[in-house]
């Protein structure tokens, strides 16, 4: 098995700062052979100007670094993991330490409450796909060239729309489209999501911020990741163009990854 990925992110076409981040390990540059502690992350951060940037770039750090830590045994886990698959568990605790660390930081720097983000993440492990998410960040799935959303938003207006209280199309153009009901660095306890999916051969993922999603619908997503032919740099391009076509009113970030025979 081999993973292929690429990443990129943009300011947009209205703020200055880009509080979006994302993490590939291993490098791109270091080939598509398959790497056990293969991980892939974008976060998105909150908190205005600099303290959104500090958010998302701690938490990506964070969960990287602990997620491929050498050091990082099951004696490790609190009794709140025991349950979980074990790659489950390596993707919640890391994202936990993520947490703590951002909580941390608003100790030391009191300049910086109310900072958090998002996080999407995927991990591959020979047939399996892990995704962790916390936020309204997305992780979809194009499957012989179909494309599918694996994640629900962490926001008011889900709830509304899971409640029957609003159409999935009407998301967007809600007037609490913003706020969110889970992100790193708010609470004490963080609550994440981790679904566990098999994959194959040929199954590509998306990794993007709300900078894309809220502006391009999902066909057009699936065609622009069709037309790029494998090539994941010009698919990135062409996302992140594609969102400032319809405005770039947020930052962008993409992560397209393709796992390979």
């Amino acid at each position: 098995m081999k993973i292929k990925a690429a990443g990129l992110t943009h300011h947009g076409m209205v703020r200055d700062n880009n509080e979006d981040c994302f993490e590939i390990f291993p490098d791109e540059t270091q080939g598509i052979a398959y790497h056990l502690d293969n991980i892939y992350i974008l976060s998105d951060g909150m908190g205005g100007a600099a303290s959104g940037e500090v958010a998302s770039r701690l938490a990506a750090k964070t969960i990287k670094e602990t997620f491929t830590s050498p050091y990082l045994l099951p004696a490790a886990f609190s009794s709140k993991y025991m349950d979980m698959d074990y790659v489950a568990k390596r993707l919640e605790y890391a994202a936990c330490m993520a947490n703590k660390r951002l909580k941390q930081e608003i100790v030391n720097y009191p300049q910086l409450q109310g900072m958090g983000t998002t996080v999407v993440a995927v991990h591959v492990e020979y047939e399996m796909g892990y995704i962790l998410h916390v936020g309204d960040s997305r992780c979809y799935r194009l499957r012989d060239k179909r494309i599918e959303l694996m994640t629900r938003d962490h926001s008011y207006v889900w709830d509304l729309y899971e409640k029957g209280v609003i159409a999935f199309e009407e998301m967007n153009d809600h007037p609490r489209k913003n706020v969110i009901t889970r992100a790193i660095g708010i609470e004490d306890e963080l609550l994440c999501d981790i679904l566990i999916e098999p994959i194959k051969s040929g199954d590509a993922f998306l990794l993007c911020s709300d900078g894309l999603s809220d502006l391009v619908d999902e066909y057009r997503i699936q065609q622009i990741i069709l037309d790029g032919s494998g090539d994941l740099h010009k698919i990135c391009k062409g996302l992140i163009d594609e969102a400032n076509l319809c405005g770039g009113k947020d930052n962008i970030t993409v992560i397209v990854l393709e796992v390979q025979d």
